[in-house]
């Protein structure tokens, strides 16, 4: 009953499952394996099978190192698959009581691709701020260059109303049409009008 419970785990658990001997001459893969890499025990029977799975030989070297020293925790590898396909995959190993070893991996690929565009993502919003603070950065140095650019105008005006109004010849101001738009306290004295009285009239 505990084999037959065992068989059928490891034959439906979701995860990739190979029970191997130490020197690689015997496997078993589940169903999880074949489908997301697309290896069956045939296909390893022929050829080494470490070269099938790791073609770059310092992801080889790694992957056997791991194999042999069996030490716990999950380690990344690059897996090539039957179709040419890379697929990142996380495994653990460990050994049986009759020296079998079992390899359980993880397929962390669309882990790995959500990760990347989570930071790409969270690239894209840094960008985005970066440059909308550099913006806003931009209006407000606009906006108090235009408010001093105001304040010195302002002052300048008041300084011509002061030389305007103590200048000590009478000085009236018309428009283009002859209409009195502003005058002096001089012009005041010198013929009799208030300033309220002028404005607005032509002569």
């Amino acid at each position: 009953m505990e084999h037959e419970f065992l068989q059928t785990l490891i034959g439906t658990i979701p995860v990739m499952v190979t029970v191997y001997d130490p020197n690689l001459q015997r496997f078993r893969l589940n169903r999880e394996f074949r489908r997301v890499l697309g290896w069956t025990e045939r296909d390893l029977y022929d050829g080494d099978p470490m070269e099938k799975f790791y073609p770059d030989p310092a992801e080889r070297e790694a992957a056997q190192k791991f194999m042999a020293t069996l030490n716990s925790g999950w380690q990344t590898f690059k897996v090539t698959a039957k179709d040419g396909r890379t697929v990142k995959s996380s495994w653990a190993n460990i050994r049986l009581s009759d020296n079998t070893q079992v390899g359980i991996g993880i397929d962390i690929t669309e882990q790995k691709k959500a990760e990347a565009d989570l930071r790409q993502a969270r690239d894209n919003l840094e960008a985005t701020v970066r440059e909308r603070t550099e913006q806003l950065q931009a209006t407000v140095t606009a906006l108090e260059n235009e408010m001093q650019a105001r304040s010195e105008l302002e002052n300048q005006l008041r300084q011509w109303s002061r030389v305007f109004m103590d200048a000590a010849d009478p000085i009236i101001i018309e428009d283009m049409t002859g209409i009195i738009i502003d005058m002096n306290r001089e012009a005041e004295r010198e013929y009799g009008w208030q300033r309220g009285e002028l404005i607005g009239k032509s002569i």
